[in-house]
């Protein structure tokens, strides 16, 4: 018996929950008491405390007050299904009378979005038990979901399969299910639990066939089918593919009033994936104590290889599928007059020095037509803390591009700058925020970021905004409904213990709003600038930090590859380290090049990265969809 008392788990009676309970039932009975029964039922007693932990349909997950979600678990599809599957007698925009299996809320909400939403249909919707015939008697549409869809006639009426339409009009994956977390839990329970899930899974995932032999004995289907449905099309390892859908669905469901305005997933704060990695996050929550499990210990003290090793299996937890991104994009510096004067840029001028420099507006655009000429999707615009240069001047030159270059994602400027706008301008951070969006900023790099510690930025760079400045302007970022990435310098005046205060930073505004697309963690480069006599970090100091980031941001979906600071070798090591983007091919950059690093790759180079080292190499857009 478990010291933490027995766990009581809820699951679906169909077919699909079998793999996820394998482990838990052949192995764990002594520590847990299992539930199966319909989807919706099973939420039901996981929102009122009858179960410890459900496999709960995403429609409940969504709105259950005080559930936290197991990252990285649940069902889903990408595509094909054949498990949720609408029979028509008419045009789906046509249908009137539809029947609904009323076992999945998930599931109708489904429905409803495709047949109100894409199709244009609004049809009466009623309650009916699961039986086909029964449900067309009097209806020209029924929805069946689960066993009963799998194994219907399908010669009684055309049918369309929702996991296909869905991926068609929206080119997304579709989470059905997750694991929830009761409320009141301990927290030790809680990470038990998510630890006996993923093992428990990981056993149905070996014993697959084993399953395949019960299962098609007991439905009476084929085993190819049971194989191909149990193994190819249904899913219980979320990537981004399928949180993408899940975000889209979420905000859809609101639109159309099946959810409530602050619906959204609770996340369990600590799902790690071995025991390093519950170190890593007791050494996060535990902010500087400076014992060995400790976060600032970890950069400094951990194993390189069992680090890398762990950080790589929650990479893949979080991106399951063997693929690497990229974006092709060039990176425009405006200005490179600064007011800012940082200890470690090379590359910034005073006003009036001989190499001083401004772009026209002509200039600027011809640089982007050349990208988009080159396939490219994103401008990384970015220059100094110019004295003259206002917010007006800045807006007009990014809706100047957006109505050239429409397609392109201005993924530009950064917090210091919005700051100094501010500041400039006499206006509240929102409102510079609020009119860059609307003059067609996309997002906002998180550049400026260097060392979230003011005791660092006053050493560095006392003239740039302050770490609460920086953050609060990713909060307000967050707020107008944009989203941002998030960076981190490292290598240069900061203490392990500084570093690791910047990782805690960034993950708790992660917590709060979610802002984050990305954590990019590149090293200081020293040659030319005022810090020129202090030794430049390594690769070994870089994978180290690149691993511990991961562990410590499970929470920040991607995390980049520098190539530019490191060049392609490291970059392919931090592929196993945790790193699961290579950021852009860079038609242009200047400020790093201007400390002395040029490494330079094309697609061709950063696909040979990616697939020398076992990984598909995909191009995306600067929101990781993609391009």
């Amino acid at each position: 018996m478990s010291v933490y008392g027995r766990v009581r788990v809820g699951v679906m009676n169909y077919i699909l929950g079998r793999p996820l309970v394998r482990g838990l039932v052949t192995r764990r009975s002594d520590e847990v008491d299992i539930l199966e029964d319909v989807p919706a039922r099973v939420g039901e007693m996981l929102t009122v405390g009858r179960l410890d932990t459900a496999i709960a349909p995403i429609a409940v997950i969504l709105q259950a007050p005080g559930v936290d979600v197991v990252p990285g678990l649940g069902v889903s599809c990408d595509g094909p299904v054949q498990s949720i599957r609408l029979f028509h007698k008419a045009p789906l925009s046509e249908l009137r009378r539809v029947a609904l299996d009323g076992s999945s809320r998930s599931g109708a909400m489904l429905a409803r979005i495709v047949l109100e939403r894409f199709e244009g249909a609004r049809p009466e919707y009623v309650g009916r038990p699961p039986v086909l015939l029964d449900m067309l008697a009097d209806c020209d549409g029924a929805l069946l979901i689960g066993d009963p869809a799998l194994t219907a006639p399908t010669d009684l009426a055309p049918h369309v399969d929702l996991g296909e339409l869905w991926k068609r009009r929206t080119g997304l994956g579709f989470v059905f299910a997750m694991w929830g977390l009761r409320p009141g839990l301990s927290q030790q329970k809680r990470e038990r639990i998510a630890e006996l899930l993923e093992w428990s899974l990981s056993v149905g995932e070996e014993e697959l066939e084993e399953i395949v032999v019960e299962e098609s004995a007991r439905i009476g289907l084929p085993p190819d089918e049971v194989r191909a449905y149990l193994g190819e099309r249904i899913r219980y390892r979320l990537g981004p593919n399928a949180m993408n859908g899940l975000k889209l669905f979420t905000r859809l469901a609101v639109e159309q009033g099946l959810l409530p305005p602050d619906a959204g997933v609770r996340w369990l704060s600590s799902s790690p994936p071995r025991a390093l990695g519950r170190r890593v996050r007791e050494g996060a929550t535990a902010r500087g104590r400076g014992e060995e499990g400790s976060l600032a210990a970890l950069l400094e003290h951990g194993n390189l290889l069992d680090l890398g090793a762990a950080a790589d299996e929650l990479r893949f937890r979080l991106h399951p599928e063997p693929v690497v991104t990229y974006v092709v994009d060039r990176n425009i510096n405006y200005t490179n007059v600064c007011v800012s004067g940082c200890r470690f840029c090379a590359f910034y001028r005073r006003e009036g020095d001989p190499d001083a420099f401004v772009l026209t507006t002509d200039e600027v655009l011809r640089k982007v037509g050349e990208l988009v000429d080159a396939g490219g999707t994103q401008v990384l615009m970015q220059g100094g803390l110019h004295p003259k240069l206002g917010l007006d001047w800045i807006c007009a030159l990014v809706r100047d591009i957006k109505s050239a270059y429409p397609s392109v994602d201005v993924h530009s400027l950064s917090p210091p700058e919005v700051v100094h706008y501010a500041r400039t301008e006499g206006l509240p951070v929102r409102v510079v925020v609020e009119r860059l969006r609307e003059a067609g900023l996309s997002s906002l790099p998180g550049g400026g970021a260097e060392i979230l510690s003011d005791r660092v930025r006053g050493a560095v760079s006392p003239h740039k905004c302050t770490a609460d400045e920086w953050l609060g302007v990713m909060r307000e970022v967050a707020a107008v409904g944009m989203r941002g990435t998030a960076t981190m310098v490292f290598g240069h005046v900061e203490t392990m213990a500084e570093r690791a205060e910047h990782l805690l930073r960034i993950r708790d505004l992660q917590d709060e709003t979610g802002v984050f697309t990305a954590f990019i963690p590149w090293t200081f480069q020293p040659a030319n600038t005022d810090l020129a006599d202090l030794p430049p970090a390594g690769g070994h100091d870089y994978l180290r930090t690149l691993a511990v980031s991961r562990l410590a941001l499970p929470n920040v979906p991607n995390i980049q590859a520098s190539w530019v600071t490191q060049g392609a070798a490291i970059a392919q090591l931090a592929l196993r380290f945790g790193a699961n983007d290579l950021g852009g091919t860079m038609m242009e950059e200047n400020v790093v090049a201007a400390a002395g690093c040029r490494f330079r790759v094309s697609v061709e180079e950063l696909r040979a990265i990616a697939e020398e080292a076992g990984f598909e190499l995909r191009q995306r857009r600067t929101d990781y969809g993609g391009a």
